[in-house]
């Protein structure tokens, strides 16, 4: 890639990442604009909310039949290379999260996503599929220098409060899943995943997540069509799905497994994991909160976020860089024990400046603010190695 390129790419992710300071307004019409990501409150369902993704203006929302000026897409026939991406082997990694988008710091984020695994995860907007200048187009041009393997995730509704980012109308259902097509033919993107935490949309707007379940099953089928190699998949919030009762935010919230039944035909399932929701220590997590996963989905399994605090003050739910390090070892004891997932992701490589994110998102990094290591960095390059 010329220089040129990189610089280009860098700036678009640039871009996405101060997406967070600013929400643009929801509006209800039949072509609406899309919304930015929110900036998080000061108490975030996970760390979905709180990654920057989005653009700080809206990504343009395409007519049925795509706005003539848009940058076309390649109309030939996709060249499948067989599965060069094989599930023989876990994938480790991290998601989208440097030091700073200055270009040195961001070259030097590329160098340590290698030593955690080779797997970058972004995740943002669907309709930011549709935008060449977007999040996801911009991985896309710097998987080709770095050679990572990228992970993409893409989502209807933004948390904080829980809405949905367009209505989930037939026309817009029809949308989203030709900017899916659209997407998987140009880019044959290794994995695909569709609605992040999903089961948090089914808690506050359950019809609104059955409309999202069509939209999987028809995105999935024309995915399939043109990128038969993809792998394809949706994820949950684990903690909420096994049921939280009080925790760190105080919250109830009802056991619903089952509704893993709805992506039967998925790939692959994945998971969001913060034990320290639920957990004041990780030696108290039950082995069940994931051994349970098996009673439901025999299939491959991802965990796309995972994160414990190492500076929380939290009442009650202090933590240490000792602790994190402590959870880390504990997650993989119970993943080579119960659950053997595909992919492992840890939420976030550095720690966002304080101002960004609340407790205990701040300090869920693996590396400072500082650029030196946390205790955790070490005990995640130990255990992938014991893996591989």
């Amino acid at each position: 890639m010329r220089i040129h390129s990189l610089i280009l790419s860098l700036a678009a992710l640039a871009i996405a990442a101060v997406a967070c300071s600013s929400t643009p307004e929801l509006t209800a019409t039949s072509q609406p604009t899309a919304a930015s990501s929110p900036a998080p409150s000061a108490t975030p369902t996970s760390a979905a909310t709180a990654t920057p993704t989005a653009s700080p203006t809206p990504t343009p929302w395409p007519t049925p039949d795509r706005d003539a000026t848009a940058t076309p897409w390649p109309t030939s026939e996709p060249t499948p290379t067989g599965l060069p991406y094989s599930l023989d082997e876990p994938f480790y990694g991290v998601s989208l999260s440097p030091r700073s988008y200055e270009q040195e710091d961001f070259l030097a984020f590329f160098d340590l996503v290698d030593q955690v695994g080779g797997t970058l995860r972004w995740a943002g907007d669907w309709a930011e599929l549709n935008d060449p200048n977007g999040g996801a187009m911009a991985l896309a041009n710097l998987q080709e220098q770095f050679g990572f393997t990228p992970v993409y995730e893409v989502n209807v509704f933004k948390q904080d409060p829980v809405e949905l980012l367009r209505p989930l109308t037939d026309q817009n259902i029809q949308i989203y899943v030709d900017i899916a097509r659209e997407f998987a033919e140009k880019e044959q993107p290794p994995f695909f995943g569709m609605g992040v935490e999903i089961n948090i949309l089914h808690e506050k707007m359950p019809e609104e997540f059955e409309q999202f379940v069509t939209l999987f099953h028809l995105a999935m089928e024309a995915v399939k069509e043109v990128s038969p190699n993809t792998v394809v998949f949706t994820t949950f919030q684990l903690e909420h799905m096994n049921g939280i009762d009080g925790g760190l935010w105080g919250e109830q919230v009802e056991r619903n497994n089952l509704l893993l039944y709805e992506f039967e035909d998925a790939d692959m399932m994945a998971f969001t994991t913060y034990p320290n929701f639920s957990y004041q220590d990780p030696s108290d997590i039950h082995f069940g909160d994931y051994s349970n996963l098996r009673d439901y989905w025999t299939g491959d399994i991802a965990f796309t976020e995972i994160g414990w605090p190492a500076e929380s003050d939290i009442p009650g739910w202090e933590s240490d860089d000792a602790e994190q390090a402590e959870f880390v070892e504990t997650f993989f004891e119970f993943m080579e024990t119960f659950v053997h997932p595909k992919m492992a992701i840890w939420s976030f490589m550095y720690d966002f400046p304080d101002s960004t994110l609340p407790e205990p998102f701040h300090s869920m990094a693996l590396m400072r603010r500082d650029n030196t290591e946390r205790p955790a960095f070490e005990a995640w390059r130990q255990a992938i190695a014991s893996g591989e």
